[in-house]
């Protein structure tokens, strides 16, 4: 019922709009193939405000969750809620298959947790895995900046912010390859890929950034160039103030 309401609600709202924004393509395709009709639609994503992520946040101590700023090896990071789409049991699925080639890395998984939290099939490897709970906007950045990889394998997102502020921290990411997601990460240059629900493949990204530091490096740059063109607050405001303009 209250989905109905809410698609209800959009579409009337829509109708009497002269621009409707979204945040993706992948979002506009959606509205368009509602049947809503709209006088017109733009595109306008999400932006993070860069010079946050360039301050020096590693040395932050995270008094319980210090364990995870504290491990020196590679570390693989998620950032947002324990929520079934997020995808994160895949993520844990891949665990093991990277400790196998990459035995000393430690996979953190901060945010909130909405569901049951997920555990390590394989009790070998349960003191790999560190749940934070939820985490500060500067444990967030700190965490990122750390991390040898940042993994985002949901099933499905409308934009996916925090894959822009791994890039923004020079944290090379992995990410499933939802519609959303593709528009952001270019494959083999601002990032790597891989199918949804795909944990063989995951694992297998995940350990050709943390075993390839020339690769690392080159996403971690191109990422960063890539956001300041296009995801900065400074392109986001010049493109909306360009819009409203536009139907004053």
């Amino acid at each position: 019922f209250f989905g109905r309401l809410h698609n209800q609600t959009i579409g009337r709202l829509a109708l009497s709009a002269e621009v409707v924004l979204c945040v993706s393509k992948y979002e506009k395709s959606l509205i368009e193939s509602s049947g809503v009709k709209v006088k017109r639609i733009e595109v306008l994503p999400n932006g993070v405000d860069t010079t946050r992520y360039k301050s020096g946040y590693k040395s932050l101590a995270l008094n319980k969750k210090s364990e995870a700023l504290a491990h020196r090896g590679p570390t693989v990071v998620y950032v947002g809620r324990v929520a079934e789409h997020k995808g994160v049991e895949t993520l844990i699925k891949a665990a093991p298959l990277v400790l196998e080639k990459v035995p000393e890395a430690k996979f953190v998984i901060a945010g909130p947790d909405e569901n049951a939290k997920c555990k390590m099939q394989n009790a070998k490897f349960e003191k790999k895995l560190i749940f934070t709970g939820e985490v500060s906007e500067e444990e967030k950045v700190a965490l990122m900046q750390r991390a040898g990889v940042f993994v985002l394998p949901s099933q499905s997102e409308a934009f996916g912010i925090t894959v822009i502020e791994a890039m923004a921290a020079g944290c090379p990411v992995v990410v499933s390859a939802i519609p959303s997601l593709m528009e952001i990460v270019k494959d083999g240059q601002t990032g790597l890929v891989f199918p949804v629900d795909d944990e063989k493949v995951l694992a297998s990204q995940i350990i050709r950034v943390l075993a390839d530091q020339n690769l690392s490096r080159q996403l971690s740059t191109n990422a960063k160039v890539r956001v300041e063109k296009k995801y900065s607050w400074e392109k986001i405001i010049d493109h909306l103030e360009r819009t409203y303009a536009s139907i004053l």
